[in-house]
C-alpha cells in the first residue's frame, strides 16, 4: 500500500486529469440517461478514452503555452475520433463523445492554467551527503522539479523555503542538522537511500550497503508476497503472451518476407541470456542485424550501428524484432516484466564493475522492465550502473502496481516510438 501512494503521488498532476475525465463523462451519461440503466458500452469508451490518452501523452500537458496546447488538441480530437468510429451507430454516445471533447478541451488546459504554479513549483532540499549532491549534477536521473543544495552551517536559511533535509548520517554536521530539525517540525528529513527511492524511484548503488537491501530481500514477508505474485502473474502472463503472438503472427510473417529480400536467411536467431537464479535460458528474436555482424564476439548495440539492416531499425524502433520472445514467455523461462536479462558473457563482466549485480536475477527477467521504460537503450558500462539501479528498485519493489505502470509505460514508449535507439557508443 506505501508503494502504491508512492506511485500515485509522483503522478498526481496525471491522476487529477485522469479524474477530471471520469467525473465530466459520468455526469453526461448520467444526464443523457436521464439516470435509467447506463449501458456497458457507456463505461467501455471512457475507459478506452483514459488509455488512449496516457498512451499518447495526452495527459502530460504542464505548461499553457501554444505549441503544447496545439498538440493537446490534436490529441484529444485524435483520440475522440477513434471512440466515434466505434460508436458511429450510437447517436446517443456521439452526443455524449462531442460534448465531452468540448469539455476536454478546455477544462483540462485550464485545470494546468490555474495549477500552473503547484506543477511546476521546485521543491528545495538540502543535503549533507556529496554523492547526492554529484548525483544531481550528473543528470543521470530524473529529478523532476527536486533542487538539491549542500548544506553549509555558516548559511543563514530560510528554513521556509525548503522542503527539508536529506541526510548522510556519516557526515561530520549530522548531530547539527538534527538540531536544526528540532527546531523546525515542518521540514522533512531523509536518508539518502531513501529519498532517492521515493522521488527518484530507484536505487542508486553508490548509496547501498549490501547488508540493507539483502535483509530486505531474506524478510519472511517478502519471499511469501513474491511466490504469491509470481504464480498469479505467470497465469495471467501466459494466456496474454499466448493471445497477443497468435495476433501478431501475420505482422511477424510480413516482415520475416522483407528480412529474406534484403538480408537472405536465418529470419529469426536465438541467443542464451541469464534467467532466474543466474540459469541459462535461450530467448528468440527476429533478427535485426546482417548475418555474422558479432564475428569479433558479443558487443553492445550503439548508435548509428553499421551492423543494424534498414529493415532491422525499423523493427527495432517499434519493438517488432521482440515479439518472438513471447515464446519464451510462455515457456516460463522469462517474464513479460522483469530485469532485462544479459548474455552470460557480458554479465561476467559487468559484475566485477557493478555493485549487487547478480540481485537482478532474484526475481523471473522479462521483456520490459522498470529500468527500460525509465532510461533510454543503454550501450555502455556507465549507462549499465544506471539502469541496475532501476533494477535494484524494483526487485525490491516487486509487485501488481510496478508491473501495471511499467505495462502501460511500456505501451507509451513503443506508440511514441521512444527508447529504442542507443543514447551513445561504447
Amino acid at each position: 500500500m506505501i508503494l502504491i501512494i508512492r506511485l500515485l503521488r509522483n503522478r498526481i498532476t496525471i491522476i487529477y486529469q485522469i479524474l477530471i475525465d471520469l467525473f465530466v463523462y459520468f455526469l453526461l451519461i448520467v444526464i443523457f440517461n436521464k439516470f435509467e440503466k447506463i449501458e456497458v458500452i457507456n463505461y467501455i469508451n471512457i475507459y478506452i478514452w483514459i488509455f488512449l490518452s496516457f498512451i499518447f501523452d495526452r495527459y502530460h500537458l504542464r505548461e499553457y503555452k501554444y505549441k503544447l496546447l496545439l498538440n493537446y488538441f490534436f490529441k484529444t480530437i485524435f483520440i475522440y475520433s477513434i471512440l466515434l468510429m466505434i460508436n458511429i451507430s450510437s447517436i446517443n454516445i456521439i452526443l455524449i463523445l462531442t460534448i465531452h471533447l468540448i469539455c476536454s478541451l478546455f477544462i483540462q488546459p485550464t485545470y494546468i492554467k490555474l495549477n500552473y504554479k503547484d506543477i511546476v513549483k521546485v521543491k528545495k532540499w538540502i543535503t549533507n551527503d556529496n554523492r547526492l549532491i554529484q548525483l544531481y549534477k550528473s543528470k543521470s536521473f530524473s529529478f523532476r522539479n527536486h533542487k538539491i543544495y549542500l548544506f553549509d552551517k555558516n548559511s543563514n536559511y530560510d528554513y521556509s523555503n525548503y522542503c527539508g533535509f536529506i541526510l548522510d548520517n556519516s557526515a561530520s554536521n549530522y548531530e547539527s542538522i538534527k538540531i536544526i530539525l528540532n527546531k523546525n517540525k515542518t521540514l522533512k528529513s531523509f536518508f539518502s537511500l531513501n529519498w532517492c527511492e521515493i522521488y527518484l524511484e530507484s536505487l542508486p548503488l553508490d548509496f547501498i550497503s549490501s547488508s540493507i537491501l539483502c535483509n530486505n530481500l531474506n524478510e519472511i514477508n517478502y519471499i511469501n508476497n513474491i511466490k504469491l505474485f509470481s504464480s498469479t502473474k505467470r497465469l495471467f502472463e501466459y494466456i496474454f503472451s499466448l493471445i497477443l503472438i497468435i495476433c501478431s503472427l501475420p505482422l511477424i510473417a510480413f516482415f520475416a518476407i522483407l528480412i529474406y529480400f534484403q538480408d537472405g536467411i536465418p529470419i529469426f536467431y536465438s541467443q542464451v541470456r541469464t534467467g532466474i537464479d543466474k540459469t541459462n535460458i535461450r530467448i528468440f528474436k527476429i533478427r535485426s542485424m546482417r548475418n555474422n555482424s558479432e564475428v569479433d564476439g558479443p558487443q553492445w548495440s550503439k548508435k548509428d550501428d553499421p551492423r543494424i539492416t534498414f529493415i532491422g531499425k525499423l523493427i527495432r524502433k517499434n519493438r517488432i524484432d521482440e515479439l518472438p520472445q513471447l515464446i519464451s514467455v510462455i515457456k516460463g523461462d522469462l517474464s513479460l516484466i522483469g530485469p532485462r536479462p544479459e548474455r552470460p558473457e557480458i554479465d561476467q563482466i559487468l559484475k566485477k564493475d557493478i555493485f549487487l549485480y547478480d540481485k537482478r536475477y532474484s526475481v523471473k527477467p522479462g521483456i520490459t522492465g522498470w529500468a527500460q521504460v525509465n532510461y533510454p537503450y543503454g550501450a555502455s558500462l556507465d549507462d549499465a550502473l544506471i539502469k541496475q539501479s532501476y533494477d535494484l528498485y524494483y526487485v525490491k519493489n516487486f509487485s501488481f502496481a510496478l508491473d501495471f505502470i511499467i505495462f502501460l509505460k511500456t505501451i507509451r514508449l513503443i506508440f511514441n516510438r521512444r527508447g529504442a535507439i542507443p543514447i551513445g557508443n561504447e
